[in-house]
């Protein structure tokens, strides 16, 4: 057998991630990927034992990288709310940067109902989903954020709002710009939107003095 070599480790799972992101799953052979990454079939079965654990460690890849990028967003001593904000500024830019991504989920979702991608839901929600709820949740405990919300609904909440915007992207183009390419800067120009958004949906209800409930003495005056 060839000694492992990372860089072909590399351009097999480089070639892998485009082939599954542009043609899905089932349409997507091992000959192809061996033939765009330069290798051999043979010498491709080397280090993955057949298609599903190379698509396996694609996702696996894909979210490492997601993983790793959100990190930081937890790091530190900032505010629940400097969290959000910065958690929602750095998933739309993982998700920018992240095409394939878009493209490969989607189809992962659609075509296998996430069948292939358990490990990477259960690497995500260990990791950044728990921080983020563990973000809101201490956010409700030091009063900030109203305590009548489950965290775990409003953490989906926050990403479901950034996931719509980037995975369903033709769409948006058509709500937003004509079906033209969105202007520069659009992804975080919602991105702040989103923040502000959860932030005011999360913060806690403020009686207006206008609809204050009366004082004892006020009602017995106007009986």
């Amino acid at each position: 057998m060839p000694p492992a070599a990372p860089e072909t480790r590399t351009a097999i799972l480089d070639a892998a991630e485009a082939r599954f992101a542009l043609q899905g799953f089932d349409a997507t052979t091992i000959k192809g990927i061996a033939g765009d990454a330069g290798v051999n079939s043979a010498l491709l079965y080397y280090y993955f034992a057949d298609k599903e654990a190379l698509y396996g460690a694609v996702v696996s890849r894909f979210v490492e990288r997601i993983v790793a990028g959100m990190a930081p967003t937890f790091a530190g001593d900032a505010s629940p709310g400097d969290r959000i904000r910065e958690f929602a500024l750095r998933q739309g830019r993982l998700f920018e940067s992240e095409p394939r991504f878009r493209k490969l989920l989607g189809r992962e979702l659609i075509d296998f109902d996430a069948q292939h991608a358990q490990a990477a839901f259960r690497r995500i929600a260990a990791t950044t989903f728990d921080r983020l709820r563990a973000t809101i949740a201490e956010g409700q405990r030091v009063g900030i954020f109203r305590r009548d919300l489950d965290p775990r609904f409003a953490a989906i909440s926050l990403v479901g709002q950034t996931a719509y915007f980037h995975f369903a992207r033709p769409a948006v183009e058509i709500l937003l710009a004509d079906g033209k390419r969105l202007p520069a800067g659009t992804a975080d120009a919602f991105a702040e939107h989103v923040a502000a958004f959860t932030l005011a949906a999360l913060a806690p209800p403020t009686r207006s003095p206008k609809h204050a409930r009366p004082t004892r003495r006020a009602r017995k005056g106007s009986s």
